[in-house]
């Protein structure tokens, strides 16, 4: 709609925020990463105070050239969920869904992770990774150290 009435924008795709890894996988509640299909589809993870830092960044060091109408693809760590076991030394519950409080919500997210949208490179209208990839925009922010899931969960 945005750009249909000449008002530039700048769209950021960052994936999953890492912080919600055990959230969303159930690991805080029963020591597991829940997996619904293989787990084997790469998922993107950047973690809050990144994602704040590059646009912060973005808004105030970048030229207005360099964001208008622009897509930035953000990525700190990736992993498949399958990968994700090892780092939090579990294991892997291959589950149909997921049920109670929130359920119907982390069953359609794990859902489309295995399908791949869980990498911000995913381009939702061609159900595909794009070519330029997931973590793209992260050279906009050179230097910057992209947290790590292992950081951010200290693991």
């Amino acid at each position: 709609y945005a750009k249909s009435i000449g008002l530039p924008s700048a769209r950021i795709y960052t994936g999953l925020f890492t912080e919600y890894i055990p959230l969303l996988t159930g690991y805080n509640t029963n020591g597991k990463i829940r997996v619904i299909g293989k787990g084997d589809t790469p998922v993107s993870f950047t973690s809050i105070p990144d994602i704040t830092g590059f646009v912060v960044h973005a808004l105030t060091a970048l030229p207005p050239s360099e964001l208008e109408n622009r897509t930035l693809r953000l990525e700190g760590d990736r992993a498949t969920l399958n990968e994700l076991a090892p780092k939090f030394n579990t294991s892997v519950e291959h589950v149909d869904s997921v049920s109670g409080e929130g359920g119907d919500f982390v069953t359609h997210l794990l859902e489309l992770f295995e399908a791949g949208a869980g990498s911000s490179g995913w381009d939702q209208a061609n159900k595909r990774e794009v070519s330029e990839g997931a973590a793209s925009g992260n050279l906009s922010w050179p230097g910057h150290h992209w947290k790590t899931i292992k950081e951010v969960h200290n693991l």
